[in-house]
């Protein structure tokens, strides 16, 4: 695989698209060689990475709430995006705004439409700083819980610029 990330960007253009098509190569994708390289998996410490591996998740502890993690991580230097679908009923913008709001960013840019190369409306986004952290929160509309998942041709092209 010459470059891991573009397998990203090719999903949903096959005709026979599925979100269950996705999941089965996302598992294809995650055991190929050089993006295990390319995360730093050590050799001979994992086996296959399979998707929602509930058996082998042999937790020790148990975390209750991350804001104190995430206040801790909102004192850096990071630029952060926070993305999701504005119709994701598991973990709305709403409950995704009030976490936000628990970090006490300071609102640099308030809620405007994103167009993504001036030819479609494709969600909102909206920006917060905090010293050298810098985090912009965007809602993909139309999208679910998973954007890149339920709206392929809106979130990956948008994200590909991104990053």
């Amino acid at each position: 695989m010459e470059n891991p990330t573009d397998f990203l960007s090719r999903l949903g253009e096959t005709p026979y698209y599925c979100r269950h098509e996705m999941f089965l190569l996302s598992e294809i994708w995650a055991n190929e060689r050089d993006v295990r390289e390319a995360l730093h998996v050590r050799e001979g410490t994992k086996g296959q990475w399979k998707r929602c591996n509930r058996t082998a998740l042999a937790f020790t502890k148990v975390v209750n709430s991350t804001v104190a993690y995430h206040r801790n991580l909102s004192m850096t230097g990071l630029r952060a995006l926070i993305f999701s679908g504005d119709h994701d009923m598991i973990a709305s913008y709403v409950g995704t705004q009030q976490w936000i709001n628990s970090l006490n960013l300071t609102l640099d840019d308030d809620w405007r439409g994103m167009v993504y190369r001036w030819t479609s409306f494709w969600g909102y986004t909206e920006s917060y700083i905090n010293g050298d952290l810098a985090l912009t929160h965007a809602t993909v509309k139309g999208a679910g819980h998973v954007p890149a998942a339920y709206s392929p041709s809106s979130a990956m092209p948008w994200l590909k610029d991104e990053f």
